[in-house]
């Protein structure tokens, strides 16, 4: 399972996501957690995944578009903006598979929504690393 040192259990505001990177893994990482002991008794993690899709729409792809439209000035050409918005495509895509499987559709077992969110979480984390690599560029504009 992958862990993170527990969190104080504090509401934030949407607006701390777009701007603080750490949180949104750790919010990610937290509710991973949940559905991953849930999957771990080979339960189905309706309730979890549910509240990942939430967590995915309204902290990870806000935070996308809101990089969207930090990064819009840097330039294309540049191998590391590039890269950033496959990411973004990427994450778009991983949280529709997560919704649809939410939702019931496919035929998806327990193991392989788990496998898919710590694929998810790792993707998460190498984008949020090149987003922090690439942020100096994009603030010099």
């Amino acid at each position: 399972m992958v862990t993170l040192p527990v969190l104080n259990p504090v509401v934030h505001e949407p607006d701390d996501f777009e701007h603080d990177p750490e949180l949104v893994l750790a919010h990610v990482t937290c509710v991973i957690n949940d559905l991953l002991r849930a999957t771990e008794k080979d339960q189905w993690p309706g309730r979890e995944l549910h509240s990942l899709v939430d967590c995915l729409r309204e902290g990870v792809l806000e935070r996308v578009a809101h990089e969207e439209r930090e990064f819009i000035d840097v330039d294309e050409a540049d191998h590391s903006v590039a890269h950033l918005k496959r990411d973004h495509v990427r994450l778009r895509a991983a949280t529709e598979v997560m919704a649809r499987a939410a939702a019931g559709e496919g035929t998806t077992s327990p193991a392989h929504v788990a496998a898919l969110s710590r694929a998810l979480l790792m993707q998460l984390r190498r984008h949020l690393r090149a987003e922090r690599a690439l942020r100096p560029r994009a603030n010099r504009r």
